[in-house]
């Protein structure tokens, strides 16, 4: 990682109050496509004040009250068995790149995985992409 890819990412994420989790979707299409990255680090805040569990448990809580029918979805590339990027050490076997699908209510910041989500949510959002909905993903 060269200095501007370091400055850049530490300007993004210099405020973050939370435990380690992966970057925002507007900063991952920044460096990927206009930086060039081709990995994004996990970052740990220097003012962490929430533990890991607390920051799942809120995405968890946000999922409840999340409403299919006017959900943002966003989808990005990383590891399927760790979808925020919160484990450090993930083994081996369990290193598997693909598509990571996230929703939110309209306003919020709190990306939630489609593995969080109720199943009724879930299914209707997965009939809103392939009905061509979010045709931007």
């Amino acid at each position: 990682m060269n200095t501007v890819q370091k400055a850049i990412l530490r300007a993004c994420w210099q405020e973050e109050q939370c435990d380690t989790h992966a970057p925002r979707p507007w900063l991952r299409v920044l460096l990927t496509r206009v930086v060039g990255m081709t990995t994004i680090p996990s970052r740990k805040s220097e003012k962490s004040q929430l533990a890991k569990e607390q920051w799942l448990a809120l995405r968890k809580d946000a999922a409840l009250r999340i409403d299919p029918e006017t959900a943002e979805v966003y989808w990005g590339h990383g590891q399927i068995c760790d979808p925020y990027g919160v484990e450090d050490l993930l083994s081996e076997e369990y290193q598997c790149i693909g598509r990571n699908y996230f929703a939110r209510s309209p306003g919020s910041d709190v990306w939630v995985s489609f593995h969080d989500l109720p199943k009724v949510v879930c299914d209707r959002l997965w009939q809103r992409i392939n009905a061509g909905d979010f045709d931007r993903l």
